[in-house]
């Protein structure tokens, strides 16, 4: 008699990544597939996989989040698209073009794709032991149709919860339990994330307080000025200053996400510091399709970067409506943000200080209920040695009796 299992794929494929944001140790295709009794997660690689049995008798909440990575996707693609397809009103070359035209399509794809498969998501399953990420599920609806499969089969092995009892236990646990956002996806109690009982380690928080952001926001402010003053005086040493700038603003950013990541920032400055990652990126492609824009009409300075440089420079942005829009974008945004993430850090740390000469006012106790004893008086070493206590009176005589 054979003892294989019958598995079926679940829908939805994803990627699991280890590492940083900077440094991608391993990168592992995963899937789902549901078995009679069980779910099985699959890690793959070309040469190994990892395998992960999640019982249904043995599951306690499906963990399912709406994310904005999508949409900053959109918002992604929706901009470069836009882009190209402006600079490729600006060239008269077909070759030129035709590469332009070609890359707003390309975007413009990815833009409808994106759009057309929903919103992105994030998912969990939790048990006893563990609470474990399924990256196959990283589109919302792809997981709700996985979770609508998979909670009848843990009911019933389970067995359902009522609507009183849900109700129940909504007010006894905390409003921000990961499983209770779940609003109990799968009818089944949630894991709390520590037996009663125990003290939850304390979480350890490096004492960063945002010098890196400061350079990064301080640099964001500089260079904005400067694409504004590129409108008006659009010369070969300002062009060198800013290539520096930008290169300068790479490292701070690099150092920023680095030391924020354990630290107490607030999540306002957090996000500054990955918006200005998404900045340079786009400023890198803009560089490219400022480079295709040059190649294509100046074909001779293809293999000289400094006269390629010297040409740009003499491209005036009030006669070239490609590069005065892109200069006043860039400019209005890197201001923008510099702005709000100074503003955000003296916020965070006007919150965080206290004056060294202003202690911190104490509750009044209660008052004492009675005057406390004077302490007893030491003894008086110098005196000889005490003489020993009287003996006690006799009793008095009884009265004769007549």
């Amino acid at each position: 008699m054979s003892t294989a299992k019958e598995y079926t794929r679940l829908p939805g494929r994803g990627v699991r990544r280890e590492g940083n944001f900077l440094i991608t140790t391993a990168v592992r295709q995963s899937q789902l597939w549901l078995a009679a009794d069980h779910v099985l997660l699959v890690d793959s690689t070309v040469t190994s996989q990892d395998l992960k049995r999640f019982y249904f008798r043995h599951i306690q909440a499906l963990q399912l989040r709406k994310t904005w990575r999508g949409f900053w996707f959109n918002i992604t693609f929706s901009l470069f698209t836009a882009l190209f397809a402006l600079f490729s009103s600006q060239v008269n070359d077909p070759v030129g073009f035709g590469i332009l035209v070609t890359f707003a399509g390309v975007f413009g794809l990815l833009l409808l794709v994106n759009s057309i498969i929903g919103p992105t998501s994030e998912c969990f399953i939790q048990t006893a032991v563990q609470r474990e990420m399924l990256p196959s599920l990283g589109r919302l609806r792809t997981a709700r149709k996985v979770f609508a499969r998979l909670k009848p089969l843990i009911e019933q092995a389970q067995g359902a919860l009522t609507n009183e009892e849900a109700q129940t236990l909504l007010r006894e646990q905390l409003p921000e339990s990961d499983a209770l956002a779940t609003a109990l996806a799968t009818g089944r109690r949630p894991m709390p994330a520590f037996r009663p009982g125990m003290t939850p380690p304390p979480l350890v928080r490096s004492n960063y307080r945002g010098a890196a952001h400061a350079w990064l926001f301080g640099l964001l402010t500089a260079d904005g000025a400067l694409n504004l003053l590129l409108i008006f005086q659009h010369n070969f040493a300002l062009i060198v200053i800013q290539m520096f700038l930008i290169l300068a603003l790479v490292v701070m950013g690099i150092v920023a996400l680095i030391r924020q990541q354990g630290s107490s920032l607030p999540p306002a400055l957090t996000r500054a510091a990955w918006t200005a990652l998404g900045y340079f990126v786009v400023c890198f492609l803009l560089g490219i399709a400022q480079y295709v824009v040059i190649v294509v009409q100046n074909p001779s300075v293809a293999d000289d970067q400094v006269a390629m440089m010297r040409h740009f420079a003499s491209i005036d942005p009030l006669l070239a409506p490609w590069l005065m829009i892109t200069y006043a974008i860039s400019g209005a945004f890197s201001i923008g943000l510099g702005l709000a993430g100074v503003l955000a850090l003296r916020r965070f740390h006007g919150e965080g200080s206290v004056p060294p000469s202003s202690p911190v006012a104490q509750p009044p106790g209660p008052p004492p209920l009675a005057a406390p004893l004077p302490p007893p008086a030491p003894p008086d070493l110098t005196a000889g040695p005490a003489s020993p206590p009287a003996p006690p009176s006799p009793p008095p005589a009884p009265p004769p009796h007549g």
